[in-house]
């Protein structure tokens, strides 16, 4: 891929491209070839991008995870939906008619179903993803070893409230623990 110079606009734009295909899970030489330079450039934007999301302040880094978990959360409950529609009984109407004949039957038949087991996976992984923002898994609480260093205080503040972003508003709201 040839060198050339990107402008100021260009780098943020492409980086903003390159953050959002990257959670998405696309691969580094993807996203190259998806916005046009090299995978040795899209290696060096992720690191810059991961600097700008590691000194993000806590007020942002709280909002940033109040919507991720409110994604979660409406995805998890679509998911659910899915999943005991899956369940539903299912009808069908069979009809037939001898040729040449005015006599028919008529066959009802109701059938039960067990449901897509495919619905508990995303179930699932919507759980595993909420684990990993809060930090509850062994990976997520040594990543953030810095939220661990300020005190069980802190820990106690998230337990006794939860913030949580709604889409339909666009605010964040606060639920507190009786």
């Amino acid at each position: 891929m040839p060198a050339h110079t990107r402008t100021k606009d260009k780098i943020k734009s492409d980086r903003t491209l390159v953050a959002s295909l990257y959670l998405q899970g696309w691969c580094q030489k993807e996203i190259a070839k998806e916005i046009g330079v090299c995978q040795q450039q899209v290696a060096y934007d992720l690191k810059v991008i991961q600097l700008q999301w590691r000194s993000l302040s806590d007020a942002e880094l709280t909002e940033l995870r109040a919507k991720e978990l409110a994604k979660i959360d409406l995805l998890e409950r679509t998911y659910w939906q899915a999943w005991h529609d899956s369940k539903k009984p299912t009808k069908s109407t069979k009809q037939s008619k001898r040729i040449g004949s005015d006599v028919g039957s008529v066959e009802k038949k109701t059938e039960c179903k067990n449901g897509n087991p495919a619905y508990l996976q995303g179930v699932e992984r919507c759980v595993g993803a909420r684990v990993r923002i809060l930090g509850l898994d062994s990976d997520s609480a040594n990543a953030h070893a810095g939220l661990r260093a300020r005190g069980n205080e802190t820990i106690r503040d998230l337990a006794a409230s939860v913030k949580v972003y709604s889409p339909l508003s666009g605010e964040i709201l606060e639920i507190k623990r009786p």
